[in-house]
């Protein structure tokens, strides 16, 4: 009897497996030395940033900048540990995700079972709503009413979409349990109350320390420019090649394991973590070394195969008038 030949799809993404299989393990080492470095960079810049305050408060809006870069970086590392990736042990994963989850203004349980939700409905348009940028198809889009798409429109705009939106959301929407968490059991409620008290008791020492308008002065820009970063990052991994698996029924949703912005990689600031295109094939990602990652055979090399497979297309909200298809979709 003769054996089925495997698929060209297949066969790269079991190549991609093998490749990357030598990334799988943390090490702990390298681990803690990120930890030090980001830990310890932020600190030393949001001194600074106050130190400076009393100088000029431009110069402490510049030092608020890298701040809030590093600060963006301590999520990455919360992120590797919701996937159990940063360390071996799965109880200093959680409770270093919940530590900095106090920083990050994010109640790490709660967000990592919205992750993992999100990464299981990835590629799904039945199964959309959480932990994803709400993306509507052009047929969905044709289908609304003229203030639906009003709202849409100023949904997808960039100035609520990286500026106003990722203030709702580490600031409001992260006090309480995701909607589709919120009947979840008690769990979710009790990291995100828990998570609320101690930013409550960093806050006020915080303030004790420093006083109340240079602390607000100080760490409001951060967390902010911080906030409309990691959404601007989130935005463009998911958006830079939307997998073929996006048909409701069928398809093969691998595009997006193996492609992403080159932008997300961030090569001069975040190469110490993982690279993102790396991010969905092995779960759970270790801390990658990036460039070691990087120097393996291109995509071009090992994904020739992908151009022969249906891809959707991307246009903007006004550009609807052309021939669609039920995947296209509308930015």
């Amino acid at each position: 009897m003769q054996k089925t030949k495997p698929s060209p799809l297949a066969a790269t993404a079991r190549e991609w497996a093998n490749i990357l299989a030598k990334y799988r393990e943390p090490s702990h080492a390298r681990s803690v030395l990120e930890l030090i470095v980001t830990a310890s960079g932020f600190a030393v810049l949001w001194f600074m940033a106050w130190a400076v305050l009393g100088v000029s408060p431009w110069l402490s809006l510049l030092t608020a900048l890298p701040a809030a870069g590093f600060l963006v970086r301590l999520f990455m590392i919360q992120h590797d540990c919701g996937y159990g990736a940063f360390f071996r042990h799965r109880l200093a994963n959680d409770w270093l995700g919940r530590v900095i989850g106090t920083l990050t203004l994010t109640p790490y349980d709660a967000w990592r079972r919205s992750h993992a939700i999100h990464h299981g409905s990835a590629g799904n348009l039945e199964k959309r709503g959480i932990g994803d940028i709400t993306t509507l198809t052009v047929r969905e889009y044709l289908a609304s009413s003229r203030w639906q798409r009003l709202y849409y429109r100023l949904y997808r705009n960039p100035l609520i979409l990286f500026g106003l939106g990722p203030a709702y959301l580490f600031f409001v929407r992260h006090r309480l349990p995701l909607v589709g968490l919120m009947h979840g059991g008690v769990r979710p409620w009790i990291s995100t109350m828990l998570t609320n008290a101690a930013i409550a008791l960093i806050v006020f020492v915080m303030m004790w320390f420093v006083g109340v308008g240079p602390f607000l002065i100080v760490h409001l820009p951060i967390t902010l420019l911080a906030a409309s970063i990691g959404v601007w990052l989130f935005y463009v991994q998911h958006h830079s090649r939307i997998p073929s698996g996006l048909r409701p029924t069928g398809g093969t949703c691998t595009t997006q394991h193996f492609t992403a912005a080159p932008t997300t990689r961030c090569r001069a600031f975040y190469a110490g973590l993982r690279p993102i295109s790396a991010h969905t094939p092995l779960q759970p990602n270790p801390l990658l070394s990036a460039p070691a990652c990087a120097a393996q055979p291109s995509r071009a090399q090992l994904n020739r195969t992908r151009d022969t497979v249906s891809k959707p297309r991307l246009r903007p909200a006004g550009v609807v008038g052309r021939k669609t298809s039920a995947i296209d979709f509308v930015l």
